[in-house]
Order: C-alpha cells, then structure tokens, then sequence
C-alpha cells in the first residue's frame, strides 16, 4: 500500500466518522457540491444511457453531487480532466482546496453537468456506487464557468 493511498484512507475515515458512519457515505449524508473518487466507467456508461465513454478497462472517474433531494435520488454527474464533447459548463479549478479534504484538486476537473443523472438508492446503490470515495465539498468560488471557443 503506498503512503498517499495510506493518507486517503486514513483522510476516508475521518470524513465518514463526521457522519457517524464507518463504512461508505450513505447518500442520506450527501450535500450538494460532494465530490467522490473511484466511480466506475462502466457505471458512468450506464447511468449516462453510453453517452459516458468508457477510456480503459477497470477506469475510474470522479461524480460530483450537482444537488440533493429528500427522496435521495440526489442529480450527479461523472467529472473529467477532459472536456469530453463539450459535456461540461463548468470546472473545479486546479489547486482548489475542498472542504473536509485532504489534498487540494490537482488539476482542473470538469463537472461533466450535461451528463447528470440521479444516483439510485438502496441496493443498487450498493451495487453501482459502492466503491466511491468522499473526496470533500467543492466550495461554491471554486468552480468556474467554461469558456467556449
């Protein structure tokens, strides 16, 4: 296990200990703005209806919590180093530093907002979203407005 790898779970557990929670984040502590780590492409691909491109096997992107609802099918979206088709509106700036985080974003991310879904509840939350990450809240200054050419 490599020392960052080491920090981010020891950074896991203390995000999830605010909540009261030992395991995963259950959806019913989401908040706007969340951003998690580890969020298959295949699940991406399918909670996008394939418009989601899957880049490798076993890929991973970000999901980032666009809003939250009391029936917990909270609207998210996956996120990209990559302005995939111009799917995005908006961007978490590089060096942008979340709320309960435990490293600041490292590059610009783009939130990937015309590819929203609602995330399920239940056991095929489990099933889709179960090996995400909190990486933290994305405070509201730090996202910013794409540029088109």
């Amino acid at each position: 296990m490599t020392k960052g790898f080491k920090a981010f779970l020891e950074h896991q557990k203390s995000v999830l200990a605010e909540y009261g929670s030992v395991g995963r984040l259950p959806p019913e502590a989401w908040e706007p703005h969340m951003f998690f780590v580890r969020c298959k492409d295949s699940t991406l691909h399918e909670f996008t209806n394939g418009d989601f491109q899957i880049s490798r096997e076993n890929g991973t992107h970000p999901l980032f919590v666009l809003s939250t609802n009391q029936n917990l099918k909270h609207d998210c979206c996956p996120c990209s180093s990559k302005n995939f088709n111009h799917n995005a509106s908006s961007y978490i700036a590089k060096g942008c530093s979340l709320h309960k985080a435990l490293d600041a974003i490292r590059k610009d991310t783009y939130i990937l907002d015309r590819l929203r879904f609602p995330v399920p509840v239940g056991i095929e939350f489990a099933t889709w979203f179960g090996g995400m990450g909190c990486w933290g809240v994305v405070p509201v200054h730090c996202v910013k407005e794409v540029t088109q050419p």
